[in-house]
């Protein structure tokens, strides 16, 4: 098998791919390799903890994109409940009880601002 080098990954041009303007993969771009097109893993924004974040003690209904939904409006923004409490394998690290960072509306409207297209 030939070793994957830069100069054989190549932005996609050719595909119309429509991301919603929450998604986190605004923040990504469409490659190829070969004939394989992937997303290349995204560059995320920092999400710094403020102080109108809040913290909520989860209990065993709680699913990240109900959350999402519940405080942004919109269960794509699932990412930002991800990223800001360092969730890499959800479900599986959202037990009961664990200690859960709501991050502020106003902070993700910051994060995302720059790409909304």
């Amino acid at each position: 098998m030939p070793s994957q080098d830069d100069s054989e990954v190549k932005n996609v041009s050719q595909f119309s791919v429509e991301v919603s303007a929450h998604s986190h993969l605004v923040f990504s771009k469409l490659k190829q390799y070969n004939e394989v097109v992937f997303w290349e893993m995204p560059e995320l924004p920092d999400i710094a903890p403020t102080a109108f974040d809040v913290i909520h003690a989860l209990n065993i209904a709680d699913r990240i994109d109900n959350m999402s939904s519940g405080i942004y409006g919109d269960p794509v923004l699932w990412w930002v409940l991800a990223l800001a409490n360092n969730i890499r394998l959800q479900p599986l690290q959202m037990n009961p009880g664990y200690l859960f960072r709501l991050v502020d509306g106003g902070e993700v409207r910051r994060a995302i601002r720059g790409s909304i297209k």
